[in-house]
């Protein structure tokens, strides 16, 4: 038996996909990238993909570090966070600080969007929020 924090699982045991299921998440990774920053809330995910293991498809991309749920986005591909982080490097790397509005003018986002993007950015070390601006964040450096 192996313990992965509360689940418990034989030692050897792992998850396979039924074909039906893995053309599902294929379907759902292709909403995920047509999202870009964005994301996809939930429950906008779970109409445009009404099939109920959904949430299960998506928490295993979760666990392989496919996608990433962001507070106030939804889901979003690991591969559009990677680029946004390198888009602030690059930017830090001319300017000092990223204001709201410049970010927005960075990824084309509305300010719904943008500010728990720029949370979530904050939380992850990869800005720091001083005032009304952004400067880089420990994972920059």
């Amino acid at each position: 038996m192996v313990l992965e924090g509360p689940l418990v699982r034989l030692t050897g045991f792992s998850v396979r996909l039924s074909e039906s299921q893995a053309t599902l998440q294929e379907q759902l990774r292709t909403s995920l990238h047509d999202a870009g920053l964005s994301g996809i809330a939930p429950k906008a995910l779970h109409k445009k993909h009404p099939e109920p293991e959904v949430t299960a498809l998506m928490r295993l991309l979760e666990k392989g570090g496919t996608v990433l749920q962001v507070p106030g986005v939804g889901w979003v591909g690991r591969e559009v966070l990677d680029g946004i982080r390198a888009r602030i490097r690059d930017w830090f790397a001319e300017e000092g600080q990223l204001t709201p509005g410049q970010f927005k003018d960075l990824t084309g986002l509305s300010r719904k969007t943008a500010i728990p993007l720029l949370e979530w950015l904050d939380k992850e070390r990869i800005t720091r929020r001083s005032g009304d601006v952004r400067l880089p964040g420990a994972a920059l450096r």
